[in-house]
């Protein structure tokens, strides 16, 4: 719940007393679980297993804070400046909401005002039941021990996701928006490189800033679905003196919510944390190469192998080897892996107009769906050796590591920022794998 709260008046608004909000929120859920297992040959060496279960996503604050009358109301804004005579000072009287001199008119007209409805969440999200993010999981797995000490095992997995959620204005309607399109950089690196990007929509002038931000269930619009196929192998082995395990893990991933996005400008997948923040962050063109995605299986492609071997003089030495795939640029499933900063004079040839928040507005597009670029791989090596010894009845380890033995350095992130016209310093590195790492250390127990 959100407590009672009083506030004292501000600049723009009155004394406020907003009173407790119950059930942020009160949900019900069944999570049925259900495994089996059979002993093929009846020797208890070959195991069929299978399992399925419901499971829900956990949940803190952050509901009751968002829906807190104090956040849900419209606390900043944006507008754009325009300084005309360069004093780096906004000559116009920043108090109105509407454009005046050298000011655009505010992105949401809510601000300054006692409403806390600005921003909510749908009242039948926040209460019943099945209304939780979700998962389903299922798995069919076959092990086989192949001698004592030695086993191998192979299994499918698949998981899939419920319940997503969007962000709608609904001060606002599809009718409300005009669509247009863009140039894309000519670029070979890029997908249609100089093509049109279409499925772009600008808001009408005369309904910028209008806003009451409502998050609900996606399934309101359409179907969003996320599935996720995943295949494992691995083998562990226990001899003497040796201890090996690992294997190969694949999959893919499939996400298809055109349905929700493609007709309706007025809805952004995922969920504003407040109002201030007035909409998602959703710079993707509403068509199906950037709203039905799927993963080719090399890009979740993992190999580990680690192992643990007996030295002479009782020491202990240790690998472990993993070969992850490379990264795809972007954020989440709704981030694309490159975006420009499209400015009025590239767009409005095709709104037929300028853009809604004027003609020194910018808007972020991106340009290259996920999943179509991969950087290379992750191979990384560490090793370890240890010796015990015994210090006055207690037990005193040496160790001494050494992390990224070969001194990989493969990009863990890049800019997908795409500038100017050869791109600028999209696709630079912005972090690598730390460097080889010596390390010595001291482990005593007592």
């Amino acid at each position: 719940y959100a407590p009672a709260t009083n506030l004292p008046a501000g600049p723009f608004v009155p004394a406020r007393q907003f009173a407790a909000v119950p059930c942020l929120p009160c949900w019900s859920d069944i999570n049925p679980r259900l495994g089996a297992a059979y002993d093929l040959f009846g020797n208890g060496k070959t195991a069929i297993k299978f399992n399925i279960g419901r499971f829900v996503g956990g949940e803190a604050v952050d509901i009751a804070s968002a829906n807190h009358p104090v956040n849900s109301s419209v606390n900043a804004t944006t507008r754009t400046w325009a300084d005309a005579n360069g004093n780096y000072v906004p000559d116009c009287d920043l108090r109105s909401p509407n454009a005046n001199d050298e000011c655009g008119r505010i992105d949401n007209l809510n601000f300054g005002l006692n409403n806390p409805n600005a921003y909510r969440f749908d009242p039948n999200l926040l209460t019943g039941w099945g209304k939780r993010n979700l998962t389903w999981q299922a798995q069919a797995t076959v092990q086989h021990e192949l001698r004592p000490g030695m086993a191998v095992n192979a299994g499918y997995f698949r998981t899939w996701y419920g319940n997503f959620r969007v962000t709608s204005n609904q001060a606002l309607t599809p009718a409300d928006f005009d669509a247009y399109c863009i140039t894309g950089p000519s670029d070979p690196r890029l997908p249609g490189s100089g093509g049109q990007i279409c499925g772009l929509f600008d808001v009408k002038p005369d309904k910028f800033g209008q806003s009451r931000q409502v998050v609900e269930l996606a399934s309101n619009y359409g179907d969003w679905t996320e599935v996720y196929h995943g295949i494992d192998l691995t083998l562990t082995a226990r001899m003497r003196k040796l201890f090996l395990t690992g294997g190969l893990n694949t999959g893919r991933t499939e996400v298809d919510y055109c349905s929700v996005v493609k007709t309706n400008p007025q809805v952004l997948p995922g969920v504003a944390t407040t109002a201030t923040a007035g909409t998602v962050a959703f710079t993707a063109p509403r068509i199906d190469s950037f709203c039905d995605l799927v993963t080719p299986w090399r890009a979740q492609t993992q190999f580990k192998l680690a192992g643990v071997y007996e030295l002479p003089y009782q020491i202990e030495a240790s690998v472990a080897y993993q070969h992850f795939p490379g990264i795809t640029p972007g954020v989440g499933t709704t981030g694309g892996s490159a975006s420009i900063v499209a400015n009025n004079a590239l767009i409005a040839p095709s709104l037929k107009r300028n853009l809604a928040a004027g003609s020194t507005a910018t808007v972020v597009v991106d340009v290259m769906p996920q999943f179509q670029r991969y950087e290379g791989a992750t191979d990384q090596f560490d090793i370890r050796f240890i010796k015990a010894v015994r210090v006055a009845g207690k037990r005193l380890q040496g160790i001494f590591d050494i992390y990224n033995a070969f001194n990989a350095r493969p990009v863990l992130a890049v800019n997908t920022r795409y500038s100017g016209a050869t791109g600028g310093a999209w696709l630079t590195p912005t972090s690598t794998l730390v460097g080889r790492l010596v390390k010595f250390g001291v482990q005593f127990d007592f």
